[in-house]
């Protein structure tokens, strides 16, 4: 009997302590996990929206088989709704604000019918200190924060979407 897994994402915005839940899930046997794959089109792929960053090569990319061309959204939202057999969860931890909004639609039917979404959402005033705590080290020489807002506005138009 072939049984599809369930696929859940979480969506959060940096800085909401979703690494953890994340780590907490990847104790599970028989689970697939992605960590921020819409990340990587908005930084670093052919239609990139953000500059904050120096180009990324091909040896940095921890997604095995893939190179920096292929950082699209529509190459994320295969490797999401991919066949995984011997797996019965589908997990992935995203943040909201490297998801356009022309995604929002298909994001809810088709291939993506049966996720599940669930927000993880921190006190945005602490979450924004430890950003700015972040960004505000020496080492990183950061000009902004990022992002603006700490993502917290596209999280909250995602939420209502859902």
């Amino acid at each position: 009997m072939d049984v599809s897994p369930k696929r859940l994402i979480i969506w959060s915005a940096p800085k909401c302590l979703s690494n953890v839940f994340h780590r907490s899930l990847q104790t599970l046997k028989r689970t697939k996990h992605f960590r921020v794959l819409f990340c990587g089109p908005h930084y670093f792929g052919p239609n990139h929206c953000a500059n904050y960053y120096p180009e990324l090569k091909d040896s940095e990319l921890d997604l095995e088989g893939l190179s920096v061309k292929d950082l699209t959204m529509e190459t994320m939202k295969n490797l999401l709704t991919a066949d995984y057999p011997d797996v019965d969860l589908v997990f992935s931890k995203e943040f909201a604000y490297c998801l356009p909004e022309s995604s929002y639609q298909e994001l809810i039917s088709g291939k993506f019918a049966s996720f599940t979404y669930t927000f993880l959402i921190r006190d945005p005033t602490r979450a924004m200190y430890s950003n700015y705590k972040g960004f505000a080290a020496p080492q990183l020489n950061a000009v902004c924060m990022d992002p603006p807002g700490g993502g917290f506005y596209e999280l909250y138009k995602f939420y209502n979407f859902i």
